[in-house]
């Protein structure tokens, strides 16, 4: 079982509000979060709200192995949960996304986020404003 507690001013989580409005495209997918979606060839994947969470945050650490015990830090801070949660949501994300080889398992290391990623950027529009 992990049992860590994180202080409050510990890393803000995959979703910290980022400065634009980020889409990240790799082979057929597309990860738009400030939509909180997925898609494949323009259809929603439907994900739970933690495995979008781990995705998110692997595809904006992807230069670097995330190491377990990050990973639950981040996605279940002052939680106890079994270390088991992350591996069974590891193999969901591996489903939904239609393969293994998108997240990579690093043996003593953790894991990685392994495809070439696009990132499009746009500003993000002030409140009442339509981006454009």
């Amino acid at each position: 079982m992990y049992l860590e507690p994180e202080s409050p001013s510990a890393a803000p989580s995959a979703s910290y509000p980022p400065a634009t409005d980020s889409v990240y495209v790799f082979e057929a997918l597309q990860l738009e979060p400030a939509r909180r979606r997925v898609l494949r060839e323009g259809k929603t994947i439907p994900l739970s709200a933690r495995a979008f969470e781990l995705l998110l945050l692997l595809i904006r650490n992807r230069h670097r192995a995330l190491s377990r015990g990050e990973l639950l830090r981040r996605l279940w801070p002052d939680v106890c949960v079994e270390d088991g949660n992350l591996s069974v949501h590891i193999c969901q994300l591996r489903r939904a996304l239609g393969s293994p080889r998108y997240i990579l398992t690093l043996p003593c290391h953790g894991y990685s986020f392994s495809p070439d990623i696009d990132v499009l950027e746009r500003a993000l529009a002030p409140r009442g404003e339509k981006a454009s």
